[in-house]
């Protein structure tokens, strides 16, 4: 798998590509470890972006870390990991239910101020925690969009203050494939996770979409680079050959 991962890294990097979206619990680390190999040499080129604030607490249980010496901790832990010195933007993954937002941010800006990260950013805010982008502009904001996970309102509230970077534009894959419909999806499998497949009206929708359309990935992607407050989208390619796949996709877009 590690193999597989360097490979695609190269892929990109070989394609023009220069953004590695990464978490400190992808992996339980081992994501950090192969990213270091695959960039040890090219460092300065590559946009590092480091989401903090969920941690593995067993083999099946993953816990909010979002106090601010848990971020200034975890943030220490990456760069080791990552055998850089800095980290180009350290996002908050989710809003930690058990303390204060401003707390995480307190966490965020020393990691900025002590010289571990040069931006910081926020994720999955709820629709009463998105004032903090308005008093600290010109931060990221990462969230789900697609054409099922429709997002559009709380995109409209941040597009002014904050730099709106998407992910799961292809909603983990369910837009992309159509038969994922028909099949049994083992627990373990994050597609299992997604509302797509634990909420019925969801599900409709993805048949729905599937029903009218030839080319699923294209027009699911066309969709949310077309809604004019979304300023990036992360896409999460598993191989070089989806990579590629992705970058056809996209070309005429």
């Amino acid at each position: 798998r590690r193999v597989l991962f360097r490979s695609l890294i190269d892929a990109a990097y070989q394609s023009g590509i220069r953004h590695i979206d990464t978490a400190f619990f992808y992996g339980n680390g081992q994501a950090h470890d192969t990213i270091a190999n695959a960039i040890k040499n090219q460092r300065s080129h590559w946009h590092i972006c480091e989401k903090v604030g969920l941690r593995w607490a067993s083999r099946n249980r993953v816990i909010h870390s979002g106090s601010s010496d848990a971020i200034i901790h975890d943030c220490q832990v990456a760069l080791r990991r990552l055998r850089t010195d800095y980290i180009d933007t350290l996002i908050l993954h989710w809003p930690d239910p058990h303390c204060n937002l401003a707390t995480s941010i307190d966490g965020l800006q020393a990691c900025v101020d002590r010289g571990y990260a040069r931006h910081w950013g926020l994720g999955n805010l709820a629709d009463t925690q998105l004032h903090h982008l308005i008093n600290y502009p010109n931060t990221v904001y990462q969230l789900e969009h697609n054409c099922i996970i429709d997002n559009s309102p709380q995109l409209h509230k941040t597009h002014q203050h904050a730099y709106n970077l998407v992910f799961s534009p292809l909603a983990n894959g369910w837009l992309a494939n159509p038969n994922y419909l028909h099949q049994a999806i083992p627990k373990s499998d994050r597609r299992a996770r997604h509302p797509i497949y634990t909420q019925p009206s969801y599900r409709a929708a993805c048949q729905d979409f599937h029903a009218n359309t030839t080319t699923p990935i294209e027009d699911a992607l066309r969709w949310v680079i077309q809604t004019p407050t979304v300023h990036g989208l992360i896409l999460g390619p598993r191989s070089p050959e989806h990579l590629h796949q992705l970058i056809l996709a996209t070309a005429g877009l």
